[in-house]
């Protein structure tokens, strides 16, 4: 995401459209536009084949770098970059400092088509030169979340792909404030996420395609506070409602709870039109969720959230699931809500250690996603109430619908919602899931993947610095006190492994900016993992 200071930022492989897009986009944005390689070639007064040709391949990247390092101290524009830009991480640092890495994507056959002989490119004068050459950079390029498909698309097409990925509203900056309702926008269908007092559930309600049967799923911890007046209120608007209360905490994310529901279910009477209502914070909401994915090959769901981390997480985008001994979330669904409701009020029976753990999702979401919002949340300091609070619920809830608007089943851009899971997962799971609250353990996580950016290069030290002492200022956790062995923790991160026998990290490089890297060495990790306060032994070292 963008607000409109931001720079955007082409980058692909040669002949994937980045200068022609970049003139187009820049034209529809009203934008100034910047091209990398032109400006090398006219400071330099050749071409960039008679640099390579007199000064080798070296020469040209550091004329291309100090390009760069130039056109970042402006913000606003759309840039192209050349091919290979990405590889000096000091150049992504810069192109992420002001703005948002979009990688153009074609394949070998299109992008040999497009260049043709190439004389000018002297990089690709070798046809099997060139196609090693894209191999090569194709790690380089997965890095960035933001990927737009340029085979077979007119230059007019890309652009509308770009512009239709920018968010209305969030692409363009605007002021964080309260809002009433946000919809997330799928390919076949849309759900609205409301925001009131429960009192005006029932309509909402009234509206979803159904035959008016439902269970309502809660929990131990909020079913005697809110359950029986949810369920009169459904039953007052004609709605017939069984009910099951789980063991409130992960535990009940189980294969046993999932059957407890389905019974429950089938013992109601439910059919095909019916739906299951989540009345809880994420546990409930994750397992309900999955149960109504299941039951009957799938039912309506409705959220509704009673936690801040539920509310601006879990009960948005249809990631349902349970756990097993092995790991967390390790067997689930994409089951999307029928409707989500989010009612403030529920937060003031909260303790401050629930407040703070949503909160840490609020802070992710804006270092990954938004730099507006994270310099919103930066000046305040602190965890804030009142209509404060309802804005940035209202920001992160609309960030994370554009996000799973675009990426329904997490297939790029979504990934970038998993910032901070990947060590604190680890640690949640090291710890038996009861040890550190998700939240905690994702503040602390995110933190050691901004110190990975600094020690990979990728970042500035300020950057750190500045998110800690927003993590600090919310009272979240820096270091940890008592770490759990150094065992279960590297078991458990092996748990969460997604190709091969490679660990795939979001790297946040600055603020509203993220790249994906599976090929940092261990020693990257395992030091930010240190600095954090894990101890390892150094028999304890996996890859």
């Amino acid at each position: 995401m963008t607000d409109s200071s931001s720079n955007l930022v082409l980058t692909g492989f040669m002949g994937a459209g980045k200068s022609t897009t970049g003139k187009a986009l820049a034209t529809a944005l009203g934008r100034p536009f910047f091209d990398v390689d032109a400006h090398v070639e006219r400071l330099s007064g050749r071409t960039i084949a008679q640099i390579f040709a007199s000064d080798g391949e070296a020469a040209f990247r550091d004329l291309e770098s100090a390009v760069i390092r130039e056109v970042t101290a402006r913000q606003g524009q759309v840039i192209a970059t050349g091919g290979g830009a990405l590889l000096r991480p000091d150049n992504v640092q810069a192109l992420c400092a002001t703005g948002v890495l979009i990688h153009l994507d074609a394949s070998l056959d299109t992008v040999q088509a497009r260049i043709g002989p190439a004389t000018h490119r002297p990089l690709a004068n070798d046809p099997g030169g060139l196609a090693r050459l894209a191999t090569t950079r194709k790690a380089v390029y997965a890095q960035v979340p933001w990927q737009v498909q340029t085979d077979g698309r007119t230059v007019g097409q890309v652009v509308q792909a770009i512009l239709d990925d920018l968010p209305q509203g969030l692409a363009v900056g605007g002021p964080v404030q309260p809002v009433d309702t946000v919809w997330v926008e799928l390919a076949e269908r849309r759900y609205p996420v409301h925001f009131g007092p429960l009192r005006a559930l029932p309509a909402a309600m009234t509206g979803l395609p159904s035959d008016r049967r439902m269970l309502l799923v809660t929990d131990g911890h909020v079913g005697p506070l809110y359950a029986d007046d949810v369920q009169a209120l459904l039953e007052s608007a004609g709605f017939t409602v069984g009910r099951v209360t789980d063991a409130a905490g992960e535990s009940s994310k189980s294969f046993e709870e999932l059957e407890r529901l389905a019974r429950a279910a089938a013992q109601s009477g439910l059919t095909r039109r019916s739906l299951i209502v989540a009345l809880g914070g994420g546990v409930v909401g994750d397992l309900a969720g999955f149960a109504a994915a299941s039951y009957l090959r799938g039912v309506g769901c409705v959220q509704i959230p009673t936690s801040l981390l539920a509310m601006v997480d879990s009960s948005v985008g249809g990631k349902v699931a349970i756990n097993l001994p092995e790991g967390k979330n390790l067997v689930g669904a994409f089951h999307q809500p029928q409707l989500v409701w989010i009612d403030r009020a529920f937060l003031t029976t909260l303790d401050a250690g629930e407040l703070r753990s949503g909160w840490a999702e609020v802070i992710k979401v804006a270092a990954g996603l938004d730099r507006e919002f994270f310099q919103w949340i930066e000046d305040r300091a602190g965890l804030p109430t009142g209509d404060d609070l309802a804005a940035a619920i209202g920001r992160a809830v609309a960030l994370k619908a554009a996000v799973v608007s675009r990426d329904e089943h997490e297939n790029g851009w979504r990934m970038t919602l998993n910032l901070g899971h990947t060590l604190g997962h680890a640690l949640e799971a090291a710890g038996g899931y009861g040890q550190w609250r998700h939240g905690d353990a994702v503040a602390w996580g995110l933190l050691a993947a901004s110190r990975m950016a600094e020690l990979a290069d990728l970042a500035a030290p300020s950057w750190v610095e500045r998110l800690q002492q927003v993590l600090a200022d919310a009272g979240l956790p820096i270091q940890l006190t008592g770490p759990p062995p150094a065992d279960r923790f590297l078991a458990a991160l092996q748990q969460d492994k997604k190709r091969g026998d490679r660990l795939r990290f979001l790297i946040p490089v600055a603020p509203g900016q993220v790249v994906i890297r599976d090929d940092l060495p261990a020693t990257i990790w395992q030091a930010a993992a240190r600095a954090g306060g894990m101890h390892f032994d150094d028999g304890d070292l996996g890859p």
